[in-house]
């Protein structure tokens, strides 16, 4: 059976470092045709690097010619318009669509109707619920083995460097461009609370603490506005060694992010001296206390059902460590632990342990980013452009109350943590 033809929109990470090098590993099941970027340096070293005849720099000046699907992994503010143009200007059937769907509840939901009067596949990335091992956390609550669920508790330990990068300096540091953290970076936590209940919940309460960088709280007295400034001189404290943020040193030094080429806007392989001139001139050169972020980078929700179950979410943005997710079930009759980076679980009864490990490497695809999630989601999207039974358990439709969800939580600290109801 030949691959399946694709668009490809968007050539950030996502597009680059999942469904490019997917489509680099698996050229027998998935051929991307046309790369869409606005920035020309990004759009094009992805489509010769992936073999893809088309590239362009203008969603509006594309035709669609043999490509049997879209995936779309442009910046949230834009999944609306790409979405809905997909489907009903281009009459694609077949969609991933990054998270989150939108950037409003509003504009999620008109995507939804957009796939259904158009009767499109819409695989939404929530991604967890592929995850091998959150399939086998699900699957051990299920079996009721230590009695009935009473309480789930997850902590998203985010990476600081990351963060800081993407959320403080970078493209996801405005709700405007990038909706609030608890849309952009949690949605698909709030959908697996959701996973592993079985059920949707009713309403939540959210509390957050407010940034750690921001505008007016600068971490020395006198420190100018950019890493290099436009004369090219240096920030004092950067240049000295002692700012543990320089963007020098962040993104040059033997410490460097690995995705800054990409990151910063530029080509795949920048010299010393590209980077330095985006530093002195782009956004990843900014002071991280001079920019205009305004996304909280560490808070909890609350999460009830209407059978009373309870759950707890937290997000830590500035966690020092390798990021990764933990997990606490409880039951009448023990608990189930996990941490989803160490791909380890544990039964614990009270009086013994018990390891479940085992079950997750049971799970076709347990490695890989997101514990093997990604490819898991597009292997099971292409298996639905094939015509072939798949599951398609981010189907737009049914990740909309993690939406939903992701949203309410948002209002809820805006309001001072007032418990919300999902749906009056």
């Amino acid at each position: 059976m030949p691959p399946v033809k694709a668009v490809l929109v968007g050539a950030g990470n996502r597009g680059k470092e999942v469904y490019g090098k997917f489509a680099l590993e698996h050229p027998d099941d998935l051929e991307i045709r046309t790369v869409i970027d606005p920035i020309r340096e990004r759009a094009t070293p992805l489509a010769e690097r992936v073999g893809a005849p088309n590239s362009l720099t203008d969603w509006d000046s594309f035709q669609r010619t043999d490509e049997d699907a879209i995936i779309i992994a442009s910046p949230p503010s834009m999944h609306y318009t790409h979405a809905t143009d997909a489907m009903a200007v281009h009459d694609f059937k077949h969609v991933i669509l990054e998270k989150p769907i939108s950037t409003t509840l509003a504009s999620c939901n008109l995507v939804a109707e957009a796939a259904e009067k158009y009767e499109a596949t819409v695989l939404v990335t929530e991604v967890l619920r592929y995850s091998p091992f959150f399939i086998a956390a699900r699957d051990f609550i299920r079996e009721g083995s230590l009695g009935p669920l009473q309480y789930i508790e997850l902590v998203h330990l985010s990476g600081d460097r990351s963060f800081q990068h993407s959320g403080v300096r970078g493209n996801e540091a405005t709700q405007e461009v990038s909706g609030p953290t608890t849309l952009s970076k949690s949605v698909h936590d709030f959908g697996i609370l959701e996973f592993l209940a079985g059920d949707s919940a009713i309403g939540a309460i959210s509390r957050a603490l407010p940034p750690r960088f921001h505008s007016g709280a600068a971490y020395w007295e006198d420190v100018p506005d950019r890493c290099i400034e436009e004369d090219g001189k240096r920030c004092g404290y950067g240049e000295r060694g002692s700012c543990p943020f320089d963007a020098v040193e962040y993104y040059t030094g033997p410490n460097a992010m690995v995705s800054v080429a990409q990151a910063a806007q530029m080509c795949d392989a920048p010299s010393q001296a590209d980077l330095l001139k985006v530093i002195q001139e782009g956004p990843y050169g900014r002071c991280i206390w001079h920019c205009d972020n305004d996304v909280v980078d560490a808070y909890e929700a609350e999460v009830l059902w209407a059978g009373g179950l309870r759950a707890r979410f937290r997000l830590d943005a500035n966690y020092p460590c390798a990021p990764t997710r933990k997990l606490e079930v409880r039951f009448p009759e023990g608990k189930l632990e996990g941490d989803l980076r160490m791909n380890k679980l544990e039964m614990d009864t009270g009086t013994s342990r018990q390891s479940l490990s085992g079950r997750i490497g049971d799970v076709e695809g347990a490695q890989g980013t997101h514990g093997g999630a990604d490819a898991l989601l597009i292997k099971d999207f292409l298996r639905s452009v094939r015509g072939e039974e798949a599951e398609l358990v981010t189907s737009i439709h049914r990740v909309l109350g993690a939406h939903t969800l992701a949203l309410v939580a948002n209002v809820s600290q805006a309001t001072n943590g007032a418990y919300l109801p999902l749906y009056e």
